[in-house]
């Protein structure tokens, strides 16, 4: 059993025909909110990523004051093993948050979560690829054993929104995770911007100015 493994088991059951009118619900509102669609070919895996971890993870369904993983803990109607339980209460800790690249080292990811403050190391991290310096990812990490993992869904943000995007973290900081989330998602969808317009300077795309309309 793997974090892999469990996370297919929580799609095929939250994503199956008994939820199909959840999934058509979340996607609209998931997509509506970032004012696109899952994307071209070469964008479409990374934003269903995105996607699927915020249902599975963030998004509480419509009967239930909980996420699917959670629901999945404490529910009769989906199995867990007691060899399975520890990965599943592992996911269901999964913080969502901005990061910044510090260094890989000695096979090991060092990153720093830039609401908290806090430097953490990701110890013998599956993914250490594709992280650049003063290149700022939203991602969702959980504990694992003595250390970190990352759930599947990132999205990069460009290096010349760095200094835009701290500006409107230290903003948010102190107002609690609604704030932060929000955040995220209005970054989120200037990301999507990003990728749509490319012939627009990125400062007019990170941006607080109202004005823009594109």
């Amino acid at each position: 059993m793997n974090y892999d493994q469990v996370t297919e088991r929580l799609l095929a059951y939250f994503t199956g025909p008994a939820f199909e009118e959840e999934i058509t619900e979340a996607k609209n509102q998931f997509f509506g909110a970032l004012g696109d669609g899952p994307g071209d070919r070469d964008q479409f895996e990374a934003r269903m990523s995105q996607f699927l971890d915020w249902y599975l993870f963030s998004r509480k369904l419509v009967d239930q004051e909980m996420p699917p993983v959670m629901w999945a803990l404490q529910s009769v109607d989906f199995k867990i093993d007691e060899s399975e339980r520890l990965f599943f209460a592992n996911l269901a800790e999964a913080r969502h948050s901005l990061f910044d690249f510090v260094k890989v080292h000695k096979g090991n990811l060092y990153v720093k979560d830039l609401f908290t403050g806090k430097r953490l190391v990701l110890k013998g991290s599956p993914i250490i690829e594709g992280f650049r310096e003063q290149e700022i990812f939203d991602a969702r990490i959980f504990p694992h054993e003595e250390s970190f993992r990352f759930t599947q869904g990132f999205c990069f943000h460009p290096e010349g929104a760095y200094k835009y995007i701290l500006k409107e973290i230290k903003a948010v900081r102190r107002q609690g995770p609604l704030a932060q989330e929000d955040l995220m998602l209005r970054l989120m969808r200037m990301r999507y911007k990003y990728d749509r317009y490319r012939h627009i300077a990125i400062e007019m795309i990170y941006s607080n100015d109202s004005k823009m309309k594109f």
